[in-house]
């Protein structure tokens, strides 16, 4: 159907609503016989009359007991019926031979309609919503479960509402909705997919549901004009397969010859083609071994390599461990290649490759002495300049075992940049942007108020640590700090002051600067190198990846405390001293037992520093701590460990509960918390108007709204399995747990309940930060909890100016002189939004994928560590799979001109914010100061210029350049200086 005559049915449907009940002669509209439209008709007149009323289009839903999309849905059928049916008289009297002019007498209707409508005869035939529903029949009994949710209208090229509307079609003609809740492995959070399905009689709909949730699960369900057939697929974007180097050129450096000081570390002969770093000094890598095994760890240069020798590996093993072993149970100082057929990764580290922009894999490629290219066998994870990038802040498990001055400060001021944002925001003319920024502001204030992550200290850096045997050990080579100048360093997870080393910037040792670099090198470094026993302060810190936040302490705000004495040599004798007896009646330790313990005792170690625990208590905690972390991987009795540290006293001394469990603001916020099943919004009385509408955030305090549905899921039961010989409940050799199985009924089918349905949150979120049941009222927990309340309370004022928006207009005028932007930023958002349809769908395949790697490793589920790493390899597969990707939509100068001039729509121009840079439209939105810097940044700016940050580092929180800064700030003499 063309566009002109689609425009012309909806010019026409709307017509319908104003005049009633349409002239006819006789009993039916439009001349006599039976109109097989008259419910049409009499809906549409019926609606009219509501209207006519004063009556909206959410109290007409109500009316006729429908919602209101239903309703809408029900309009757009009808009055394309009416139009169908109108359409039918034209052409019946047309071929009896009427004139265009006598039809238009007979039916009532301009005889223009009639001349359109015989011109166009063979476009109009079939509404377009009937059109739409038959495609999408088509699709249901080809591919029996269909996705039409958000996008899928997109690959139809249609609207949303006219999915909507045939979708509504459908289910009163034999087909339903299916709602599934899926998990998005990336962030974790539920999403829903809106499944359309034919009905089956035979099947209850609980059945039915169940089918299509596990057409969800083996990723079977595609959306309208796509079909993903993964026996067809190949990915370009795979791994190759890695090329190993022979392991004749490899030495293994056992602990007693040094090993041990520098394990992790790789080093490499220079100028070997196929071991080559590229720009990089440093990176960590993986390399192939005989097409069996790899190495893992950093790679560095050396120069001084024995004959015959490409790669040294440091080894904590002693002498006579073997090379390589093919048993899992033996040691070996290489790790054997993994089979993984769905991603091809034998390494399960993300690798990149050197042929993207955004590098998904590096497997770097060199041209040989034969002139032809030939991959290398280095695969990096991390190359030099990637740790610089990470996130710079203070997260609460380090700062809140600090002072309170320090917390105050470092919090007060992240609270007082976010002020500084948002009165910046609320200077924003465009109503659309400044919404949009304004929701986007609140959402990170709210989160701010679980997370409890304060402003970074000055000139503080994420560093890749490099062992310098050669080095003193108080001091530290760091080439993006000061030569002379105090640091300490912090590795997570942090116990407290006394894993704390305070060290002293030595940039002149040479071998340093060999192996890293210098700060002139025009590289960034972003590795610092340490003597090796350094590392043992750092909670046994290894070298192969691992890293430290390094802070410049000069003045001594960070303060450390010497290590404990209770810990000395204990992490060279745990091992032995707690080595299981494989012979006894011990489980070993499983994955789940080790996330479990360690998320208790961490938390445990959280709250008595909290609480002021006398230094030997928290040294038994550490002590055990250290046993836990091991015990998986060198078979170690941590029950033992457990008892020899009367761990189950300090549980209930410090926590209130034997067995462990947080209990202080710190060690809370980020907890889960469930609560009954609800959605957005909730149904009040508009005191303006005096009639009922769904308010989703309460215009007095500012705090977003929800309803309870009461929805319920079906649970299988479960039950004690029994042991049919002793008649014993039986239970897990390892962790001595019930097992459970399925409970059937009579005729052995499965037994399955209704439960209410839960909403997962976090406690941070929903609970006061003074809450007794978060908060066990400790001087630092004040602290924070003020900080807390201060970001709720700030998230809420945004919300409150949000609420005050009143959207501009559409400009017609401006939408004509602006044609060419405003198509281009059509296009541009149908192309984003043609990604969501596809990223369900990368979603349920990876979730396949992920299944079937918990089915090869079932413990893997209890690795938080793990599970994040896989969860993100499975859906950047499924990603390249689907082709699915997020299209950032980037509004150039004259399109940002039409978004001002209003030639966008307020609703359309939403959609599109979505869907582009927020900082990039910040930085357009905001009105141009004479200076570059708004008066309350500059304020801010002064105040951390104060406290020791670097003008590059005050420059960059703000989004400007060191010259906007220093010209706002009247030094323009120093422009240049830094």
């Amino acid at each position: 159907m063309s566009r002109i005559f689609t425009s012309q049915i909806e010019d026409n449907a709307n017509d319908l609503q104003h005049y009633g009940t349409p002239r006819h002669s006789g009993r039916y509209p439009w001349g006599s016989g039976e109109n097989p439209y008259q419910g049409d008709f009499d809906f549409m007149a019926g609606v009219n009359k509501l209207r006519k009323r004063g009556l909206t289009n959410t109290e007409i839903a109500r009316e006729y007991g429908l919602k209101t999309g239903q309703l809408r849905a029900k309009i757009d059928i009808a009055s394309e019926n009416i139009v169908k049916g109108r359409n039918s008289e034209i052409f019946k009297l047309a071929d009896k031979g009427y004139s265009k002019l006598a039809i238009s007498r007979q039916l009532g209707i301009p005889d223009t309609t009639v001349g359109y409508v015989l011109k166009n005869r063979d476009q109009v035939k079939l509404s377009s919503t009937r059109k739409v529903a038959d495609e999408l029949v088509k699709e249901v009994a080809a591919k029996k479960w269909i996705d039409v949710g958000r996008g899928a209208e997109t690959a139809m090229n249609i609207s949303k509402e006219k999915l909507a509307h045939a979708v509504e079609l459908l289910t009163q003609d034999g087909y339903k909705l299916v709602y599934l809740t899926q998990t998005q492995m990336g962030t974790g959070k539920p999403t829903t997919m809106k499944v359309l399905i034919k009905v089956d009689p035979k099947k209850t709909s609980k059945e039915m549901w169940k089918e299509a949730n596990e057409a969800k699960k083996r990723a079977e369900i595609d959306f309208p004009g796509f079909h993903y057939e993964e026996r067809d697929y190949e990915n370009p974007h795979r791994l190759e397969t890695p090329t190993s180097v022979d392991s004749k050129r490899i030495k293994v450096r056992y602990a007693e010859e040094g090993g041990l000081q520098k394990d992790g570390i790789i080093e490499l002969r220079r100028g070997v083609e196929d071991l080559n770093l590229g720009k990089n000094k440093y990176a960590q890598v993986r390399i192939a071994v005989d097409g069996t095994h790899f190495i893992k760890g950093v790679a560095v240069y050396s120069d001084n390599m024995p004959d015959g020798v490409d790669i040294i590996v440091n080894s904590n093993k002693p002498k006579g461990t073997p090379l390589k072993s093919f048993d899992k149970n033996e040691e070996a100082c290489l790790k054997l290649m993994k089979v993984d057929p769905i991603t091809n990764n034998p390494f399960g580290a993300s690798i990149k490759q050197d042929d993207e922009k955004e590098l998904h894999l590096f497997q770097a490629h060199y041209t040989g002495k034969d002139g032809k290219q030939h991959l290398s066998a280095i695969n990096m994870v991390n190359e030099q300049g990637t740790w610089e990038k990470w996130k710079r802040n203070l997260p609460a498990q380090l700062l809140s075992k600090q002072t309170i001055p320090l917390a105050k400060r470092q919090l007060n001021l992240d609270a007082r940049m976010r002020k500084d944002d948002f009165e910046e925001l609320k200077s924003i003319t465009n109503p659309a942007v400044k919404k949009n920024l304004l929701e986007s502001f609140a959402d990170n204030c709210d989160s701010a108020a679980v997370h409890l992550k304060a402003a970074a200290m000055p000139r503080q850096a994420a560093q890749l640590l490099i062992p310098l045997p050669g080095i003193k050990e108080n001091e530290i080579y760091a080439p993006n700090f000061r030569d002379g100048e105090k640091v300490v360093l912090i590795r997570f997870p942090h116990a407290g002051r006394f894993e704390i080393p305070e060290l002293v910037v030595n940039n002149r040792y040479r071998e340093g600067q060999r192996v890293i670099g210098k700060a002139e090198d025009g590289v960034r470094n972003d590795a610092v190198g340490i003597h090796p026993k350094v590392a043992e302060k750092l909670s046994g810190a290894d070298f192969d990846g691992d890293t430290a936040l390094v802070i410049p302490n000069d003045k001594g705000q960070i303060k450390t405390y010497p290590s404990l004495k209770e810990l000395d040599g204990f992490a060279d004798e745990l091992r032995v001293r707690y080595k299981r007896d494989k012979n006894s009646d011990i489980p070993p330790m499983s994955s789940q037992e080790k996330g479990m313990q360690m998320g208790l005792v961490s938390n445990l170690i959280t709250d008595m520093t909290l609480k002021g625990a006398p230094v030997s208590e928290i040294a038994r905690a550490v002590k055990y701590s250290m046993v836990v972390i091991d015990a998986e991987k060198h078979d170690l009795d941590w029950r033992q460990a457990a008892y020899d540290n009367n761990i189950p006293q300090l549980y209930q001394r410090w926590q209130g509960k034997s067995r462990g469990g947080a209990s202080t603001l710190i060690s809370q916020s980020k907890g889960e918390y469930d609560l009954p099943h609800r959605k957005a919004g909730q149904r009040r009385i508009d005191p303006e108007t005096g009639k009922s509408r769904v308010f989703y955030v309460d215009p007095q305090t500012g705090e977003k709204l929800y309803t309870t549905t009461g929805q319920t899921r079906w649970k299988q039961v479960l039950v004690d399995k029994i042991d049919p010989e002793t008649g014993k409940v039986m239970r897990d050799p390892k962790s001595k747990a019930k097992i459970k199985e399925p409970a059937l009924d009579e005729d052995g089918n499965p037994i399955y309940k209704q439960v209410g349905s839960i909403t997962k949150s976090q406690k941070g979120y929903e609970l006061d930060p003074f809450d007794p049941r978060m908060n066990s009222g400790t001087k630092m927990e004040k602290v924070y909890a003020e900080y807390a309340t201060e970001m709720k309370q700030l998230a809420n004022q945004a919300r409150l100016e949000v609420l005050h928006i009143k959207p501009n207009k559409l400009n017609t005028a401006a939408k004509q002189y602006y044609l060419k932007e405003v198509q281009e930023l059509n296009d541009a958002l149908a192309l984003a939004k043609a990604n969501a349809p596809l990223e369900r769908k990368a979603q349920s395949l990876a979730s396949k994928f992920f299944n079937l790697k918990k089915q090869e490793n079932p413990e893997l589920i209890y690795d938080k560590d793990k599970i994040k790493k896989v969860r993100a390899q499975c859906l950047e597969e499924a990603r390249y799979r689907v082709g699915a990707k997020k299209h950032q939509i980037d509004i150039t100068d004259r399109q940002w001109e039409a978004i001002q001039a209003g030639a966008i729509s307020n609703a359309k121009l939403e959609e599109i914010l979505k869907n582009t840079d927020v900082d990039k439209l910040k930085r357009r939105a905001l009105p141009k100061t004479k200076k570059g810097i708004s008066a309350g940044k500059l304020a801010t700016a002064k105040l951390r210029l104060d406290n020791g940050y670097s003008p590059s580092e005050v420059a960059d929180s703000l989004g400007v350049s060191v010259s906007t800064l220093y010209r706002a700030l009247g030094k323009e003499d120093q422009i240049g200086t830094t």
